[in-house]
């Protein structure tokens, strides 16, 4: 079951706190410098792109998980019940 209220919360204080900019502008630059050589050797790159994209991708889940004060927190766990089933939403939320 989906807290869709809790979903939308999480998304929008997300979205504008701009910390979602510098993880995905890292990822998409590093990317283009990557495939922007002359002869593009595609399967040769593959282990750096996939490992640049992990980098990116775990700096921008970790900012998702950590983006709200520690007031905030409390007020959300207070609000959804317990504090497992609110980190458990924030990291299925991930996904």
């Amino acid at each position: 079951m989906i807290s869709w209220p809790l979903l939308r919360y999480l998304l929008a204080s997300y979205t504008r706190s701009n910390r979602y900019f510098p993880p995905i502008a890292f990822m998409i630059i590093s990317v283009l410098i990557l495939y922007s050589y002359k002869p593009n050797p595609v399967m040769d790159s593959y282990a750096v792109t996939s490992s640049l994209l992990f980098i990116g991708c775990s700096w921008l889940g970790t900012n998702f998980l950590n983006h709200d004060q520690g007031r905030q927190n409390v007020l959300l766990i207070l609000h959804t019940g317990s504090a497992k089933y609110f980190m458990l939403r924030s990291m299925l939320y991930l996904f």
